[in-house]
């Protein structure tokens, strides 16, 4: 089977398509609004993105399906030393259950092993079935573990967390 997405840094041109397919219709605190997203949420949510692409351990990319190049979500992964990262990731609503959180999700572990990041953690609310479906599905399991330099508020969340050691 071909691949159905591939992921790529954010580009300026991204905005519309990124609101219509994920923003607009997601919860606004994903992308850290309190209120409804708006067509310019999306471009200064990308253009925010921008500056750091040229970093080292910079992991935000757009999903992007390969059938007609249009965004349909999000992954990422904060870099928190040379081997631990914690990723994230949205879907927009359409395009959910249909896989392709999986598979941008172990498109992205890859990224991350081939860059010697072998501790790779995910935390999901615990009402989120879909996204517990997801990381086990990419071979995570769950832990109490709680890598290090997350934010108090996402420790205190009662977020579940899930973690993948992959082989150096």
């Amino acid at each position: 089977m071909p691949d159905r997405l591939f992921l790529r840094p954010f580009e300026p041109k991204d905005g519309s398509g990124f609101y219509r397919n994920v923003m607009m219709e997601s919860d606004p605190a994903l992308f850290a609004l309190n209120r409804p997203a708006q067509a310019d949420d999306a471009q200064h949510y990308i253009a925010d993105r921008m500056p750091f692409y040229d970093r080292p351990h910079f992991y935000d990319y757009a999903i992007v399906r390969t059938s007609d190049g249009e965004v349909i979500g999000e992954v990422n992964a904060a870099y928190i030393s040379p081997d631990i990262a914690d990723i994230g990731y949205v879907i927009g609503p359409r395009f959910r259950g249909q896989g392709y959180a999986k598979e941008a999700v172990a498109l992205l572990i890859q990224r991350l092993n081939g860059d010697g990041i072998h501790r790779i953690f995910g935390a999901c609310h615990p009402d989120n079935t879909a996204s517990h479906a997801v990381m086990r599905a990419c071979g995570m399991i769950k832990t109490t573990e709680i890598p290090g330099r997350v934010s108090a508020r996402e420790e205190e969340s009662g977020l579940q967390w899930y973690l993948i050691e992959t082989q150096h």
